[in-house]
């Protein structure tokens, strides 16, 4: 009978324990693991705006700086074009012989070939460029660089209608 008193005792000593330890785990995971979560959540929601902040600024100052760089790119190309035709007397007059010779009033033949000349040592001072090329008042091709034949007809063309409004 000691014996059986003795193992009833420990079995309810142990379901005591087991029970009471299995609360107090359960209970001490709960309290220090939800603040945790609840601190990590409040944290990346934070953490997330603030860097969707920096991102957004910094794409932002990126854009201005490309948007900089192409405009003094074009403005240098522009410079260029106006130097090739004011540093050398003889692009005007070519221009006005080559396209009188496009509309069969020419005066030279050596005209266009001089301006293609000049156009293609021109292209050479600009490597960034592919074409250079000379269009008449009605937008056809009066000399180029490119593979368009002479009189090639570019009136539809978008950098035409813009070169027209200034």
């Amino acid at each position: 009978m000691l014996e059986e008193q003795d193992q009833a005792q420990v079995s309810r000593f142990r379901s005591l324990r087991g029970g009471l330890g299995r609360r107090i785990l359960m209970w001490f995971l709960a309290l220090s693991l939800l603040p945790l979560f609840l601190s990590n959540s409040v944290g990346y929601t934070f953490s997330r705006r603030i860097i969707e902040d920096h991102v957004h600024r910094y794409l932002g100052a990126l854009g201005q700086i490309q948007t900089d760089h192409v405009a003094h790119a074009v403005e240098r190309h522009q410079l260029f074009l106006e130097m090739i035709a004011s540093g050398n007397p003889h692009v005007s007059g070519y221009l006005r012989i080559a396209s009188d010779a496009l509309a069969g009033d020419g005066e030279s033949e050596n005209a266009p070939e001089a301006l293609r000349e000049i156009l293609h040592a021109g292209l050479a001072d600009l490597p960034s460029l592919t074409e250079l090329f000379v269009l008449d008042r009605d937008g056809r091709l009066v000399e180029g660089t490119g593979p368009d034949p002479i009189g090639t007809d570019f009136s539809n063309a978008s950098f035409f209608r813009v070169a027209l409004e200034g």
